[in-house]
């Protein structure tokens, strides 16, 4: 009985656990304050905020009286009420407005790119953040605070997709890519034209790295293939060998077998056995195989499973 109760009170404790984290709850307004609701309409966290955002990454950005911070889903404040703007997390980082500078926190709250030198970001996509520097330039930074695009003349930037990024210079559009490089080159008044241009080459995008992820994948299958008949060639090599070499010879003494056979000696034989192992799988593979590529390397692998 006793064991029942307590098992009741694992799964209680379990599904409040759930309840409190992992369903979804709404931002909704009352009257002038803001709070949140689960899927039933039922108030989880209570009406108490000037202004707030849906949850993302598991927080949400809430406004008290007029400064704004971060809170969980059970209401609990996790980055204090200190700044004057905060946008929601997006890849880890938070876009927070300090004075009139920007910069990124990570769910501690640490700056991780500090509010002082930028006076407009947009949030993190596909790793790169664009920020403003105050004189119609944007440029992109990545999650260390890196320049890794630096300032341009654009005058609107999108966020990165598909490894491209929409840029505005005097009300011309194009893309660049992830190195600044114009893919589709600034010449489009109208918009849409450099979408369709950036669409055919994300295509191209997507499916080189489909092929790369497919050979790799390919690779890494051959690669296991390859070491799984060694590991059992060098398995049958080497076990009989070490089995024989272990053996207490018929005039060695007791002392002088224990001398040389111990745990540092059993090592260096079955390294040595392993390394001819290696060497005559090898032969025998280019000799079948004259030009594959066999270099193997498992030395080291196959003594961990021998020993």
């Amino acid at each position: 009985m006793k064991k029942l109760v307590f098992s009741t009170l694992l799964l209680f404790l379990a599904a409040a656990s759930i309840s409190a984290y992992g369903q979804e709850l709404n931002a909704v307004k009352r009257g002038i304050k803001w709070g949140f609701i689960d899927a039933t309409g039922k108030v989880i966290i209570p009406f108490e905020y000037k202004e707030a955002r849906e949850f993302a990454e598991g927080l949400a950005a809430v406004k008290l009286k007029n400064r704004w911070g971060f809170i969980d889903k059970t209401g609990k404040v996790v980055i204090p009420f200190q700044y004057y703007y905060a946008r929601n997390f997006s890849e880890g980082l938070a876009a927070v407005q300090s004075g009139p500078y920007w910069g990124f926190i990570d769910k501690t709250g640490k700056e991780i790119v500090p509010c002082k030198y930028y006076f407009d970001v947009r949030d993190f996509s596909e790793g790169f953040a664009a920020v403003y520097d105050g004189g119609y330039r944007w440029g992109y930074v990545d999650k260390t605070g890196k320049m890794v695009i630096p300032f341009n003349k654009y005058k609107y930037v999108w966020n990165f997709s598909g490894g491209l990024a929409a840029v505005n210079n005097k009300n011309k559009w194009g893309y660049i890519d992830k190195t600044g490089k114009e893919v589709v080159p600034i010449i489009h008044f109208d918009k849409y034209e450099a979408d369709m241009a950036a669409k055919r080459i994300r295509a191209e995008i997507a499916t080189r790295v489909r092929e790369e992820r497919e050979r790799a994948e390919q690779e890494r299958a051959e690669q296991e293939r390859i070491a799984n008949l060694f590991s059992t060639f060098a398995k049958a090599y080497v076990e009989p060998r070490i089995k024989e070499w272990e053996k207490k010879g018929e005039f060695e003494t007791t002392a002088t077998w224990q001398q040389r056979v111990n745990e540092t000696t059993r090592r260096e034989q079955t390294a040595r056995f392993t390394q001819e192992a290696e060497e005559r799988y090898v032969a025998e593979q280019v000799k079948k195989q004259p030009a594959i590529d066999l270099s193997l390397g498992f030395t080291t692998q196959i003594e961990s499973i021998i020993i």
